[in-house]
């Protein structure tokens, strides 16, 4: 047994066991390392899931109310905007009231006004016959408000310096009610025209011929 090869396979031999009860060892203190990481770390472990637990729990309920919030101001966003659509609407009919009650007092003011012609529109006659009104024949009834508009008519024919013979008519049979304008020619059209344009619904006749047209103011019709 003096062979080196045989003396070195006999040491290592020897030394086997040594080297397996030492792996055996190492495989002990491995398993009891891993047992004794799983049971020290165990409470760690559950804490960790514990609280993980509790915060997704939190952010569930977070959202939950968040969720009810969110439908909550919207119930509320949609009340408001009912009360804002029944204000708008209550405003709308109060404002179309308004404007019919305006209408009837104007309406009102207007029949129960005397007719005559504005200084602006006395002027604007006055501008339009000058020159090509030769004369005028100026008839009124009766009625106070009759006379008022014949004034203003005469004041205005007299600012174009054209003669104007007035008469008095007094109370015709039947009533005539409103402006009559009779002109001999279309030529003299414009001036039923410019009436129509103050606000009258004259009566218009045309012809016969002669020098120059005539006005009737009638008496205000009881409509009006």
């Amino acid at each position: 047994m003096n062979d080196p090869a045989v003396t070195s396979a006999l040491y290592w031999l020897s030394r086997m066991p040594l080297v397996r009860n030492i792996a055996a060892a190492l495989v002990v203190i491995g398993v009891a390392a891993e047992f004794l990481e799983g049971w020290i770390s165990e409470p760690w472990r559950e804490t960790v899931d514990c609280a993980r637990e509790l915060q997704m729990a939190q952010l569930s309920k977070d959202a939950l109310r968040l969720s009810a919030d969110a439908e909550a101001a919207k119930s509320e966003i949609a009340k408001a905007n009912a009360v804002a659509a029944e204000a708008t609407e209550r405003n709308t009919q109060l404002e179309i009231r308004l404007e019919e009650e305006r209408k009837s007092r104007i309406a009102l003011q207007k029949a129960l006004a005397t007719p005559h012609l504005t200084p602006e529109q006395i002027d604007r006659l006055a501008t339009a016959t000058r020159g090509r009104v030769p004369f005028l024949v100026l008839q009124y009834s009766s009625d106070a408000t009759s006379l008022a508009l014949a004034q203003d008519i005469k004041a205005a024919f007299d600012q174009a310096a054209v003669q104007v013979n007035v008469h008095f008519a007094g109370q015709t049979i039947p009533k005539r009610y409103g402006l009559f304008i009779g002109i001999p020619t279309e030529e003299f059209r414009f001036l039923p025209d410019l009436f129509r344009e103050f606000g009258f619904s004259p009566n218009v006749t045309v012809g016969p011929p002669m020098q120059g047209p005539t006005i009737f103011v009638g008496e205000k019709a009881p409509s009006l």
